[in-house]
């Protein structure tokens, strides 16, 4: 059964494919998949990006949104760029940090995306991605945002000043699970859809998760505290087929690109608005944010060392060069 629906999955982006090709012979086709449904929040900001440029490229490039993980599913989609099944995908890092370890930079980075585009951290990490998954990168969304714990009780804290999450169920993820491990919790591994239905019942008393999302999974009335600051640098990235960007004309790729790094801030600026309304949710639902006891910068930065620790661990050859680039050291 499941090899049927891939065939139909990967019939049906064919069939699309060889549609767009016929119709209008001068203008470049591209398809596109989202890693979230198409209804999220975190996906409009990708919708956003493709009806631009195909505002500005008529004529010349036409992206088509082929949907969500109904389509590709998300742990497929960048195998299923770096092959060519589809040429964009919009896409958390983390679905392919097993063949890019170097990917987690952007999760452990302080640093603003203009920067890291000043100082050629993005160059740095698009050449590896065209080296080991056959992608270019285009652009990061979302940046500037990051990771809160939610809890159902009151968290206690160590005599630093750290959160002690000590033996406390707390649903994770390869993301920080290292970080919830590093504060005592007891991380418990759950897919999204079950975390309502795992709080409900008191299989986790909390969760890790970015600081938008929490309506999403429709829980904000079972959170009743939250721990600030944020930690870690939240960012979805989008990524083209490199065979496909490379037979591009230069002036659809300046293009693109343009429209690409406008809406690096565009995204940021669209979801701390969301961000700002998921707060208000949450307040409204009795939750209180609970800043840590610890310089917040250190707080931070420890978070971000286990993530540098981990890049450490499966790129040792080139972390410190990725370091250099996408951190600076808190004292």
């Amino acid at each position: 059964m499941k090899a049927k629906t891939k065939l139909i999955h990967l019939g049906f982006i064919c069939a699309i494919s060889m549609a767009t090709m016929s119709s209008n012979a001068d203008e470049v086709k591209l398809n596109a998949v989202s890693f979230l449904p198409r209804t999220s929040d975190i996906t409009q900001t990708f919708i956003n990006f493709i009806d631009e440029v195909n505002k500005k490229g008529e004529g010349v490039v036409k992206i088509n949104y082929l949907g969500g993980p109904e389509t590709i599913p998300s742990s497929k989609l960048a195998q299923a760029v770096s092959n060519g099944t589809v040429d964009l995908a919009y896409i958390t890092p983390g679905r392919f940090t097993g063949s890019v370890p170097e990917a987690d930079a952007l999760l452990g980075s302080n640093l603003s995306i203009k920067t890291l585009h000043e100082n050629g951290a993005m160059d740095l990490l698009d050449e590896t991605m065209q080296e080991q998954i056959n992608s270019h990168l285009l652009a990061a969304f979302l940046t500037g945002t990051g990771y809160h714990i939610y809890l159902t009780d009151a968290p206690a804290f160590d005599s630093e000043g750290m959160p002690d999450l000590s033996n406390v169920p707390i649903r994770t993820s390869a993301t920080y699970r290292e970080f919830l491990e590093l504060l005592g919790a007891n991380p418990v591994s759950i897919a999204a859809p079950e975390i309502y239905t795992a709080l409900e019942r008191g299989i986790v008393d909390g969760l890790a998760w970015p600081s938008y999302g929490i309506t999403d999974l429709g829980i904000e009335g079972l959170i009743n505290y939250r721990i600030d600051p944020t930690f870690f640098n939240a960012n979805n990235v989008v990524m083209i087929n490199n065979d496909t960007w490379q037979n591009l004309p230069q002036e659809t790729q300046e293009m693109v690109t343009d429209i690409a790094r406008k809406h690096e801030h565009e995204s940021t600026e669209f979801i701390r608005n969301v961000v700002e309304m998921e707060e208000q949710k949450l307040l409204e639902n009795g939750a209180q944010f609970i800043d840590v006891k610890i310089n917040p910068e250190i707080y931070k930065n420890r978070a971000a060392q286990t993530v540098w620790d981990r890049i450490a661990a499966r790129a040792p050859r080139t972390v410190d060069e990725y370091k250099k680039l996408f951190f600076k050291s808190v004292e």
